[in-house]
């Protein structure tokens, strides 16, 4: 009802088709085969997405589509081809106040409980900006999973997350950011609930280049997950990291240093080491 009424009360409508190209390049000491949100290997990604964004008054409606192919250093780890479809709306309600909606269908991405998932999230977010230098966020997501493991499992949960941003000046942000996720699997050994906090740091070193320290706290517990006796996998990661952004005209580069330091009641998963990843992206 609401997309139909602002469709209807619209203006003129403008469209903007556009082309992104990225490629990245990982370098991680300590991999992890499995269960994590990001690509913990080293490997090399190239991604193409394609999408148009319908602008009229003050909402955009941006449909796009994502495909991307990891080739993993490591011959024991799987290659493959990724795939994400998005349809995302975004709504200004007056100067202060901004909605933003977004429904995902991905296949084959890596998630938390398991490294191979297709996945539907639905995502609505409300965006505070009482003054310039102050915004809070708040948002919830609703994930239903497939696990490509040849069990036809499924899960699902929510995500809640908040944040709240402190502004210096012009690209120059201080940044705290909490959330809460679980999954409630029909495959006991999926479920997990998982807590995240991190703080942030951005400033401009010129027009173009900025720096951008953070600190990053994740917990992770699977209570179904039996390592000896009556422990269950718990699992623990402090991550320190430093980023580098450039940005001239269409282009995105970064450069992001960091330090994995993992715990575990699952011997094996007790890894610590560096992670370098390097993007560079152009947007036609």
């Amino acid at each position: 009802m609401f997309l139909t009424t602002a469709l209807l009360s619209a203006g003129p409508i403008s469209v903007d088709p556009w082309l992104r190209l990225e490629a990245d390049a990982v370098y991680a000491e300590a991999e992890v085969p499995d269960g994590d949100e990001d690509v913990d290997a080293s490997a090399i990604i190239g991604e193409v997405t394609v999408g148009a964004t319908a602008e009229f008054e003050n909402t955009e409606i941006t449909v796009s589509a994502l495909t991307e192919y990891v080739e993993f250093a490591d011959p024991d780890f799987t290659d493959r081809f990724r795939h994400r479809g998005r349809i995302e709306l975004l709504h200004d309600v007056n100067e202060n106040w901004e909605i933003r909606l977004r429904a995902d269908r991905s296949l084959r991405f890596p998630s938390a409980e398991y490294f191979d998932i297709d996945e539907t999230e639905l995502r609505a977010r409300v965006r505070f900006e009482p003054v310039l230098d102050h915004r809070l966020g708040a948002a919830i997501r609703w994930r239903e999973r497939e696990y490509n493991d040849g069990t036809n499992a499924t899960g699902d949960g929510p995500r809640i997350e908040g944040e709240y941003r402190y502004r210096f000046g012009r690209y120059h942000y201080f940044e705290l950011e909490a959330r809460y996720e679980t999954i409630y699997s029909d495959d006991p050994r999926r479920n997990y609930s998982r807590q995240a906090a991190a703080v942030s740091y951005t400033r401009p070193l010129t027009d173009d280049l900025r720096v951008r320290p953070k600190l990053a706290y994740r917990e992770t517990d699977y209570p179904r997950r039996i390592v000896e006796g009556t422990v269950y996998r718990q699992d623990r990661r402090w991550v320190p990291e430093v980023e580098f952004l450039w940005w001239p005209g269409d282009w995105r580069m970064s450069a992001e240093f960091q330090y994995q330091a993992r715990q575990s009641t699952e011997p094996d998963r007790t890894q610590s080491g560096p992670r370098v990843q390097v993007t560079v992206a152009h947007v036609f």
